[in-house]
């Protein structure tokens, strides 16, 4: 697979991959950091877009923390959709040499909506929502009982 949609990069080193959804149409991209740590290094860092993504739905999950940290970093997200269950969590940092985006995003599979989306905070507090509607950016804000579409 890595050779057939040109990761494989011989005479290259990897530091680090961070995946995030670019132009948010929710599918995630990949950027791969390939270089070196001094300036001259002959590798090149990599974008890879995804294309061909679009068959399957999916969530994605901003969050905006208040009595927590603005970054909401320590919060936990369980999604339930279907048979599914997913969880993450929200890091400060992954891996070496690069980390992914903060927003959150949740592969749904076949499943056009997500039953439940669980949201612990730092502080405690939690948000419940259910029946959302797949394919769509959302914002949580940690004082606020509803959540905002982005996209």
């Amino acid at each position: 697979m890595t050779n057939f949609v040109g990761f494989a990069r011989p005479g290259n080193k990897g530091h680090g991959v961070a995946f995030i959804d670019i132009d948010d149409d929710g599918a995630l991209d990949i950027f791969a950091q390939l270089g070196g740590h001094y300036p001259g290094d002959h590798a090149y860092n990599a974008f890879y877009h995804n294309l061909k993504a679009g068959q399957n739905h999916w969530l994605e999950v901003d969050l905006r923390g208040v009595k927590s940290n603005r970054m909401a970093i320590g919060a936990q997200l369980t999604v339930t959709a279907g048979g599914l269950l997913v969880y993450r969590e929200i890091k400060g940092s992954q891996g070496f040499g690069s980390t992914s985006t903060f927003r959150q995003h949740f592969g749904l599979g076949g499943n056009a909506r997500v039953d439940s989306l669980e949201i612990r905070w730092p502080s405690g507090v939690t948000h419940q929502f259910t029946g959302l509607d797949a394919n769509q950016i959302i914002t949580v804000k940690e004082d606020e009982p509803a959540w905002t579409r982005v996209k």
